[in-house]
């Protein structure tokens, strides 16, 4: 497994010289050029950077904005290449009552259930949770965090050039279905399109060629 993981990173950075690459450090500002809204309401925003390099690894780099007043909620964020909440790669938060974040790498697997991914391969930036100044009681998420193009993971998406169908969904209401506990909704058989407040797909491309 190891050696085909190899030769498909030889293969997959000779495909990205065709796009815009950064080279970078751990140190120098991600610029996040993109965006699209991901749910039908506009309350769910998506930006993302450019591919960058760091050492010999490419990543990507992405901001979820967030308009909510319920916690404790979840947030899953999560890419196919058919569109659907089966067999797709997923990062969930999880937002205390307090504003605390804690963030677990999960997938569906073929019945559409969440499973949680033993390796752990998106890391968080930042987070900032801010009370939005317009709308009474409603406050503004952000989650920066970024992810290995190829994680050489066989529950993750690998992330190339093309249509890449992102997903999302909310857990607020129906968390406490759950005891608001992310360990009850890989116990008990929870499945992000049937059993989320709010779950939706939307279309884009993450990798540009400008």
């Amino acid at each position: 497994m190891l050696l085909f993981c190899n030769i498909f990173y030889i293969l997959f950075i000779g495909l990205l010289g065709f796009f815009n690459v950064i080279i970078t450090d751990e140190n120098i500002e991600i610029n996040l050029k993109y965006s699209t809204i991901l749910d039908h309401q506009n309350k769910v925003q998506l930006e993302w950077s450019n591919v960058f390099q760091i050492k010999s690894e490419k990543y990507l780099r992405f901001k979820l904005r967030i308009f909510e007043s319920t916690l404790p909620l979840v947030i899953g964020f999560g890419m196919s290449d058919h569109g659907k909440f089966i067999d797709s790669d997923f990062v969930l938060f999880d937002i205390r009552k307090n504003g605390t974040l804690t963030y677990y790498d999960s997938y569906t697997d073929h019945d559409g259930l969440l499973q949680n991914d033993k390796k752990s391969n998106y890391i968080v930036i930042d987070y900032i949770i801010d009370e939005d100044k317009i709308i009474k009681n409603e406050k503004i998420i952000e989650i920066i965090f970024e992810r290995k193009l190829d994680t050489c993971d066989l529950n993750d998406y690998r992330i190339e050039a093309g249509t890449v169908h992102l997903l999302y969904f909310l857990l607020t209401k129906k968390y406490t279905k759950y005891n608001a506990e992310i360990d009850n909704l890989y116990q008990n058989s929870f499945m992000p399109f049937d059993d989320s407040d709010i779950a939706e797909m939307k279309q884009s491309q993450l990798i540009r060629s400008t």
